[in-house]
């Protein structure tokens, strides 16, 4: 049904067995160029389309690499064909901007807001995501100030990162 730059969208399975992955806590340890900011980005832009007032947040190591996956999961909104949009299954989008993404009118607004690893993480209930964590230099920092946010409500924390090592 959807598309990422002219192609269908086909998944591998282990971006299924993510997807599907409803833990609280998930930690994933991956490789390099294998889809698996694709599936993150996926995950989050079907849980702000499909579900009023969520929110999430995308800690990545830079603004360029956090703002990649609004750019992956803008790409999958507008290749949903419009004639969904009289089932529902096409929401309207509220806002477009360069940290944040958001789907639904007020007061039942679902955003996305993309990070970089340098900057503070705030309020509220939603979902932390954190990409490329073993490149986050205050990662640990991080990781302890998102926790809060999952804790009023189901929230959850996916840590994702290929190992710092050499290639």
């Amino acid at each position: 049904m959807t598309e990422l730059e002219g192609n269908p969208v086909l998944l591998e399975p282990f971006q299924i067995r993510f997807l599907n992955d409803k833990s609280t806590y998930r930690i994933a340890n991956k490789s390099r160029q294998i889809g698996f900011s694709t599936a993150l980005a996926i995950e989050v832009g079907h849980s702000a389309c499909t579900r009023r007032n969520y929110n999430a947040n995308i800690v990545s190591t830079t603004q360029d690499e956090a703002q990649d996956k609004l750019r992956i999961t803008n790409m999958l909104w507008s290749s949903i064909p419009m004639e969904y949009d009289a089932y529902g299954l096409k929401p309207i989008k509220y806002r477009d901007a360069e940290d944040a993404l958001a789907f639904h009118m007020p007061p039942y607004t679902s955003t996305i807001i993309s990070k970089p690893g340098t900057s503070a993480i705030r309020g509220g209930k939603k979902d932390m995501y954190y990409d490329e964590a073993a490149f986050i230099k205050e990662f640990a920092k991080l990781y302890q100030a998102g926790l809060p946010a999952i804790t009023r409500g189901e929230g959850r924390i996916t840590v994702i990162s290929t190992p710092m090592a050499e290639s």
